[in-house]
């Protein structure tokens, strides 16, 4: 196949990235060479920009079309330093489902994502979210009181309840059911539940990339998607040629046209060496 017209995204964790979020070097070897034949390549994640480069070092090298954050909600090119497209949720609304969702089971916490890095109450905190936002927040993030959240302002991308995978399966129904219109609802992980704003998703992510990239390249593009959890459904769905790894759910193999090696073993180079055989 032409790579020339390949826009390929991948999910991050659980696919890109290996165990301990480490960078494969095959994924690398391969994705530079398919770039030198022309094809795009980006990340589809649930991460934001925000210290991305401690992960991934020099990401504006790595991905060369911007990429899809925080489960589609941005669209930001690394290259530029700027976002092209935020889809952000209601401030108002994501207050009042997290102060239901410590109601319903205190030891349930939650965060924001910001451009900043990570936003929580200190009020409402577990081991998890105390974790997450000292390895992720900034100067401008962390824990901050409800009462000075400038909500008139809030630039917000997405939420992530964390708790133990069955007290998270508890309440997650009831939040479904109560907020069903207002927010999107997926997981990256047992331990995880996340929130968009409704309508959005990778996939929406997707959508718009793909329509960018051909206005800015004049001609049609054929989308790749590799990725591994629930999160991942939509984008997968989306895409002409989908991939997972085999560490993936079996409710994604399912969904997937192509099963390739485990993600530490190099699942994206994999991905590259099948789509250039494809007729």
């Amino acid at each position: 196949m032409d790579v020339k017209n390949i826009l390929f995204v991948s999910d991050l964790d659980g696919s890109f990235l290996g165990r301990g979020s480490r960078v494969v070097p095959r994924n690398l070897e391969l994705i530079e060479k398919f770039k030198e034949r022309g094809g795009l390549f980006t990340a589809c994640t649930g991460r934001i920009y925000a210290r991305l480069e401690e992960t991934i070092p020099a990401p504006e090298k790595v991905f060369n079309v911007p990429a899809i954050m925080a489960n589609g909600t941005c669209i930001y090119d690394f290259s530029t330093g700027k976002s092209l497209h935020d889809f952000l949720l209601d401030p108002q609304k994501t207050v009042e489902i997290m102060s239901l969702a410590h109601q319903l089971d205190s030891s349930v916490a939650a965060r924001i994502t910001t451009p900043d890095g990570l936003l929580a109450n200190p009020e409402w905190k577990n081991s998890y979210v105390e974790r997450d936002v000292s390895l992720w927040s900034t100067e401008k993030s962390g824990f901050i009181p409800i009462d000075k959240w400038a909500l008139d302002r809030a630039v917000w991308y997405k939420a992530v309840f964390r708790g133990e995978a069955e007290n998270i399966l508890n309440i997650r129904p009831i939040l479904e059911e109560k907020f069903g219109d207002v927010f999107h609802f997926t997981a990256s992980s047992p331990k995880y539940f996340e929130m968009v704003s409704s309508g959005c998703s990778k996939a929406h992510g997707l959508a718009f990339l793909k329509a960018y990239c051909e206005e800015k390249y004049g001609h049609p593009f054929t989308t790749v998607a590799l990725g591994d959890y629930e999160n991942d459904k939509e984008v997968l769905e989306a895409a002409d040629i989908s991939f997972c790894p085999a560490n993936a759910q079996e409710s994604i193999k399912a969904i997937c046209d192509y099963t390739v090696c485990q993600n530490d073993e190099g699942a994206v180079a994999e991905a590259i060496e099948i789509i250039e055989n494809v007729q």
